[in-house]
């Protein structure tokens, strides 16, 4: 059995490092439609479409490109959800293992800080079309 330790994990954007990214996490959801007839006594279920949504969290740094244009475009005066491309999620930062790639759109910004802790970023985001695994 071979285990990897999530300190390994890296976001790219572009193939660029997300700097400051201290965790990832992906949630994939397929729909399931009911397609039970009347006098049926077993439930008949039919697979609909499928979504995927997700998180990452950040040591919030303003001054990183990214950072900065997350939090600009989320914050109430200046407008709504902000879309990211190219984004690839690696289990790996090696990129020799497997990675989840897609388009989101980031519709969430929660920042904390803590009297001892790291100013922190937790970003929401919905994915926007086809999520790709990659082996």
């Amino acid at each position: 059995m071979s285990l990897w330790s999530g300190k390994h994990g890296v976001l790219k954007k572009n193939g660029v490092a997300v700097a400051q990214c201290s965790n990832w996490k992906i949630d994939v959801n397929a729909a399931l439609y009911d397609g039970t007839g009347m006098g049926s006594d077993w439930v008949v279920r039919q697979a609909g479409l499928s979504d995927w949504k997700g998180s990452f969290d950040l040591l919030l740094d303003p001054a990183i490109t990214e950072h900065g244009a997350i939090q600009a475009a989320l914050i109430p005066a200046s407008g709504g959800a902000v879309q990211l491309t190219d984004l690839v999620f690696y289990i790996d930062g090696s990129g020799a293992h497997k990675s989840f790639s897609g388009n989101v759109w980031v519709n969430g910004i929660s920042i904390s800080a803590g009297v001892n802790d790291i100013v922190k970023a937790a970003i929401t985001f919905t994915g926007d079309g086809t999520l790709t695994y990659t082996a």
